[in-house]
């Protein structure tokens, strides 16, 4: 695909995965009420499993040549990916705009996956699936916003002000779900759903991530913006949970 269309591709991506996510989560919890969750759990490991063998025998991605030609291959690009790596983490806007993919990405890493069920759940008084959809609203609007982003992005000349403005919009919902959680449930999707919206403005970070590398170090500025996406989960989840935990013994 030519480059203009590289966020546009990326947003399908996130598209089809969230919406992977949508449906995998509810069956998941449908699951979990019924048969219980550690049937679930070895369900799924046997499904990742199937998938892994499927991988292993699909994608290639070695080089064509004799043995040693593509160890010596392999070895050039372990180096050269070594140099770019060390490059690219000397650029301080790399570091803010995958704290940034991270700090939005939590939306859906963070509520979506783990503390927003709960929440839902305790606040409405409903069952584990119904929590589960209410909060993949808010990945629905994400999987909504996404291809609409980047199909936007070659042509917005203000994105630092939209993605700014998309993160400050995040926050006020927020606020509204976790303060005012009573309020009517038609109220209460239209909010998280524009929660999904605004949180969509993530993707932009890889369209980003290229432009700030060079044509050799894309691959590599792409891989440091997706850790950083996804590297605020194990710290924010833990994090929010002792929030939680001191403030409901205080």
């Amino acid at each position: 695909f030519p480059a203009r269309r590289f966020a546009f591709m990326i947003g399908i991506l996130e598209m089809t995965a969230l919406l992977g996510s949508i449906f995998g989560g509810l069956i998941l919890a449908y699951l979990v009420e019924h048969i219980g969750w550690r049937e679930s759990m070895m369900g799924a490991a046997l499904i990742a499993l199937v998938l892994g063998v499927f991988l292993v025998y699909i994608i290639r991605d070695m080089p064509a040549g004799p043995v040693v030609r593509r160890r010596l291959i392999i070895l050039k690009r372990q180096d050269r990916f070594i140099n770019q790596l060390k490059s690219l983490l000397k650029r301080p806007l790399l570091w803010i705009n995958g704290a940034y993919s991270g700090i939005l990405f939590s939306v859906i890493s963070v509520f979506v996956a783990l503390w927003g069920i709960p929440f839902i759940m305790i606040a409405k008084h409903v069952s584990l699936v119904r929590a589960t959809f209410i909060t993949d609203i808010v990945a629905i609007g994400v999987a909504c916003s996404c291809p609409v982003l980047g199909w936007l992005n070659p042509r917005i000349h203000c994105r630092r002000y939209i993605m700014s403005g998309f993160a400050v919009c995040a926050a006020a919902l927020f606020i509204a779900i976790i303060f005012f959680p009573h309020m009517p449930n038609i109220f209460e999707y239209m909010l998280l759903f524009l929660i999904g919206i605004c949180s969509s403005c993530y993707m932009l970070t890889f369209a980003i991530a290229t432009e700030l590398a060079s044509v050799q170090a894309k691959g590599t500025s792409l891989g440091f913006t997706n850790t950083m996406s996804v590297g605020f989960a194990p710290i924010l989840q833990p994090l929010i949970g002792g929030v939680l935990h001191f403030v409901y013994h205080s």
